[in-house]
């Protein structure tokens, strides 16, 4: 289960590195780009004296992009050496070095001591991550009280098959995904308060489209996805065959949604 789990994380940072999740999501990497970044930012209820951690923050955009409006220190955490190598060269072109800061992390085993961070973000990761229970205890633990965590990801209106996830780890932003309710009491269970939701599947459906018109279909896209990240736990006849694609958006509905987590004081 830990190999998989690995393999997994590395697939994730593989797919996420290629350019072809730059030519349907751009350099912001997650759907709804920076006008949904600015929202996470508002409801994120941000300072010039806040410190953010920005989980899997990819090329650095999003955190250069929350220390610019609010003038606030963030750190940025990933497990892509080249991701974060262009994040630290975004940071440095837009002179942002002393508000920005970009390190090697794992979301299910943050680096940092208790009650250090003012907000936590995760803009279309949490989903990715196998260990989801560990990963909010985690981002519990690194909240001060009374401070949020604002997620933007993908969210399922249906129930995949156990078999359906299982194979579908070339999709597993959408695999991995829980829904609405599901979200909610894994953090209502951890003693997370006040959660707030907003639909933005929209976002997801303008990605979605720009995949098929520019690949020709969904099937075509995880074909170069695959040949892209070379996933050694995933079998290729799979993709190529498309069955999960069609089968993973039947039976989940995917959708795309902002949610607002606050750790209780005390």
């Amino acid at each position: 289960m830990k190999d998989k789990a690995k393999a997994d994380k590395q697939f994730s940072s593989k797919t996420y590195e290629s350019p072809l999740f730059n030519t349907i999501l751009g350099d912001t990497l997650h759907p709804g780009g920076l006008s949904l970044t600015e929202r996470v930012g508002e409801l994120s209820q941000l300072e010039e004296s806040s410190l953010v951690l920005d989980i899997a923050c990819g090329k650095g955009v999003t955190a250069c992009f929350l220390a610019r409006q609010y003038g606030c220190h963030v750190i940025g955490i990933d497990l892509s050496a080249e991701l974060l190598s262009l994040a630290r060269n975004t940071a440095q072109r837009e002179r942002l070095s002393d508000k920005v800061e970009f390190f090697t992390g794992d979301g299910e085993r943050l680096p940092y001591k208790d009650s250090l961070f003012d907000a936590v973000i995760s803009e279309c990761s949490f989903s990715l991550l196998p260990n989801k229970s560990v990963a909010a205890v985690e981002i519990r633990r690194v909240l001060k009280t009374g401070s949020r965590l604002v997620m933007t990801d993908v969210f399922l209106r249906g129930q995949l098959s156990e078999g359906l996830r299982s194979q579908a780890g070339f999709a597993s932003c959408i695999a991995g995904a829980k829904t609405i309710d599901e979200y909610i009491k894994l953090f209502e269970e951890l003693g997370f308060s006040r959660h707030y939701v907003e639909d933005h599947s929209e976002a997801l459906m303008k990605v979605a489209y720009q995949a098929v018109v520019t690949y020709g279909s969904w099937e075509a896209f995880a074909g170069q996805v695959w040949e892209a990240a070379r996933n050694p736990v995933e079998q290729k006849d799979a993709i190529a065959e498309g069955t999960p694609w069609k089968v993973l958006f039947k039976e989940g509905r995917p959708g795309y949604a902002l949610l607002v987590f606050t750790k209780p004081d005390g």
